[in-house]
């Protein structure tokens, strides 16, 4: 399945990713499933209940194991997910790319672009979702893949380092 319409606003010191810092909000009704059947029942109150949690948050608190590549930063994206309910902190391996003026290609407008690529596993009985249940058909541990694109309104100054370079 997929979720589409991420919202939030992040601090993203690229001289200190480890101080990064953020919120991002996701409407879970609009979480769409490509199976008929699991899409019927994802948001009832034994799955997501998302007539009473419209909302999956991300609080970001920081970057750990930061490791510089040419053109990437990898690490360990730490916060703090909040799904039905329940907030527990997670950490997420992560692929970050700067683009500085990249986003100029994506909407005409002036900005930067950090795209994050990132893989997440839960448990769903560490978040209520239908624990115990259906396990013959949804495994207890789920895989989320996550993309991220953000954008800035401006272009930062260009930083020595290949990373930074001009798109």
């Amino acid at each position: 399945g997929e979720i589409r319409g991420a919202r939030g606003t992040m601090e993203f010191p690229l001289e200190r990713p480890e101080a990064a810092r953020g919120r991002i909000s996701i409407d879970a009704r609009g979480i769409r499933l490509f199976h008929g059947k699991s899409q019927a029942v994802v948001h009832t109150s034994t799955w997501l209940n998302t007539g009473r949690f419209p909302q999956i948050t991300f609080e970001l608190k920081g970057i750990r194991n930061v490791r510089w590549g040419r053109n990437e930063i990898r690490g360990d994206v730490v916060g703090t997910l909040d799904l039905k309910g329940k907030a527990k902190e997670v950490v997420l391996p992560a692929l970050l790319k700067y683009q500085r003026g990249g986003r100029r290609s994506m909407d005409g407008r002036a900005g930067d672009l950090l795209e994050v690529q990132a893989e997440l596993s839960i448990l769903r009985g560490d978040f209520g979702i239908n624990p115990g249940g259906m396990l013959d058909q949804v495994k207890n541990e789920v895989s989320v893949t996550v993309n991220l694109l953000a954008r800035s309104d401006v272009i930062r100054p260009l930083l020595p380092c290949s990373l930074f370079a001009n798109p």
